[in-house]
């Protein structure tokens, strides 16, 4: 790989005794949504300015701007477990060029169906993407090395908390999906202490509900078992082909928690909680995934 960039054509990497350099540039002719992190960490170079290494992302989208925001657990510029999810503002910080008129229109299909199911537009949506192991499947959730990356598909879940409970100790989640014939409506009165889920029912829903659970779990951590979480309306949409080896299962219960999280008022949540949590909930479903 060669590093457009006056200055790292200037240093002697030879030199660099105590550098270590994570490069991960995942053939972009092969897949239009790879992503390169580039992770450099060095007592030698405390200084360097990493926003120079733009020209190696190849990721130029133009300004779409959106009145809706969106959460999403990976940037497309940047893969790093520091720090907090980000928010973002509109499309172009999340897709490729090429993908942006697709997603649009999807985006823009999304929000009309939630308005007509729920007659009110959503208040945020939670984005959750696939993902590739290029090194190391199935050794993540065992908390060993791996090389994964995001993909352009993903899980999407539009989200309202304008809901009121109707049975006493309980909140109220009512969720649909895009594809209804599929996967049909649920209205779910769940006790605030515990989120029930049948692992021996092949159901889309349980898939939000280790979601919910794990989220739950964190939140009444944060703020005792008094915690009462909000109820909420969701759509879901999601284009990860489920059983390909791209996550599917992952990108769902991960951005379920991230909804969950962000519909009771979590604004800062951290990447490594998230995912630690997504591990230990998807395995309420039966399966073993690295989050």
């Amino acid at each position: 790989l060669h590093l457009r960039s006056s200055k790292l054509e200037s240093t002697d990497w030879r030199s660099c005794k105590y550098l270590k350099l994570h490069l991960s540039l995942i053939f972009t002719s092969f897949l239009p949504s790879a992503l390169c992190y580039l992770s450099l960490t060095s007592s030698l170079f405390p200084s360097l300015d990493f926003h120079c290494l733009h020209s190696i992302v190849s990721i130029y989208p133009r300004n779409i701007s959106l009145n809706r925001v969106i959460i999403q657990p990976y940037p497309t510029t940047c893969f790093t477990m520091a720090g907090t999810v980000p928010i973002a503002h509109s499309l172009e910080d999340i897709y490729t060029p090429d993908a942006l008129p697709a997603q649009m229109e999807r985006w823009d299909a999304l929000q009309e169906k939630f308005e007509s199911i729920y007659g009110h537009a959503p208040e945020f949506v939670a984005r959750s993407p696939g993902r590739v192991n290029i090194i190391g499947e199935h050794i993540d959730y065992s908390l060993y090395s791996v090389l994964p990356m995001a993909i352009t598909a993903d899980t999407l879940l539009a989200v309202s908390t304008s809901l009121t409970p109707t049975k006493p100790g309980t909140f109220k989640i009512k969720i649909a999906n895009v594809q209804e014939a599929r996967f049909p409506s649920h209205e779910f009165d769940i006790p605030f202490d515990t989120v029930e889920i049948d692992a021996t029912v092949h159901e889309w829903t349980n898939y939000f509900k280790s979601g919910l659970r794990g989220a739950l779990e964190l939140l009444r951590r944060k703020h005792g078992n008094d915690f009462r979480p909000k109820s909420m309306k969701i759509l879901m949409d999601g284009t990860v082909p489920a059983g390909g080896g791209l996550s599917s299962s992952a990108a769902f219960v991960s951005a379920s928690a991230l909804a969950v999280m962000v519909a009771n008022g979590e604004q800062a949540i951290n990447k490594k909680e998230l995912t630690e949590l997504a591990i230990v909930s998807e395995r309420a479903v039966g399966v073993n995934s690295g989050g």
